[in-house]
């Protein structure tokens, strides 16, 4: 990634409320969590901020290497208690690992330089990001339509130690 994409992220605001509504919603259901120490508001220094934004660009850009480079990546980024929310994907570094591994085997790692990256928002321990991809639209073949979802992290320690996103279970019909 150019640093003129990340400084053009960086400035870029106008999802923020949308963001921060994505926030809200996942942070609610978080239970046993108060509001001051979700955000650690009494404590946290901008360069804090700074600091865990910069940590999650760094993992993110890292770990698109491809699967030859992700247990580098776990080890050098993830708390060894890495809680992911994601449906059908277990906690752990191993698990990241394990589960990019096998997504590397049907997808390419994004071409160097290149980010879907439309946002970040980040408050003291954590950090969203949102991503624009495109999807195949089903009503014209040959055709695409841009979709949009997040990513959001809890760094604790300078690690990545909870993640978040807009994932979904796949549709299952009933029984």
């Amino acid at each position: 990634m150019t640093r003129a994409i990340v400084d053009q992220i960086l400035q870029s605001r106008r999802w923020c409320k949308a963001a921060a509504l994505a926030c809200a919603s996942v942070l609610a259901a978080s239970p046993g969590l108060a509001h001051a120490e979700l955000l650690n508001a009494e404590t946290c220094a901008p360069s804090v901020t700074a600091a865990n934004q910069k940590l999650v660009m760094d993992a993110i850009a890292e770990s698109s290497g491809g699967a030859a480079v992700l247990e580098d990546t776990a080890a050098k980024f993830f708390s060894k208690r890495y809680i992911q929310h994601s449906p059908g994907v277990d906690n752990g570094p191993e698990a990241f690992v394990q589960y990019h591994k096998e997504w590397y085997k049907t997808h390419s790692p994004p071409k160097r330089g290149s980010s879907d990256i439309m946002g970040i928002v980040a408050e003291c321990d954590y950090v969203l990001i949102m991503h624009k991809r495109p999807r195949p639209d089903p009503d014209h073949p040959g055709k695409t339509y841009d979709t949009f979802s997040f990513d959001m992290w809890r760094i604790v320690g300078g690690k990545l130690d909870e993640h978040w996103d807009s994932a979904i279970e796949p549709f299952r019909q009933p029984q």
